[in-house]
């Protein structure tokens, strides 16, 4: 069945390692099937932040993935990642 892949990226406190972002992200939902960190981006006026990038595939086993399937994905993972004090940069 087809993968569905989408970027997402995220503010986060500079203490706030790779791994620890991936897990989050792969615990938000069964049809993630990988994840590759794209990019860290830090400006000097970001006091103590980072923005980190990732790439996201999504697959289903048994059936092709509905609008539904990334939409409850995406915010999972936003949820998930609020609890360790990201977010996602225009997402308010």
């Amino acid at each position: 069945f087809p993968v569905l892949e989408f970027d997402i990226s995220i503010m986060v406190d500079e203490n706030i390692n790779n791994s620890e972002i991936e897990t989050i992200i792969k615990k938000s939902s069964k049809l993630i099937t990988q994840i590759e960190f794209k990019e860290c981006f830090r400006k000097d006026d970001w006091e103590n932040q980072k923005s980190m990038t990732y790439k996201v595939k999504l697959q289903a086993k048994d059936r092709t993935l509905e609008s539904k399937d990334l939409e409850e994905t995406l915010q999972n993972c936003y949820k998930n990642l609020e609890k360790i004090g990201a977010y996602v940069p225009g997402s308010n």
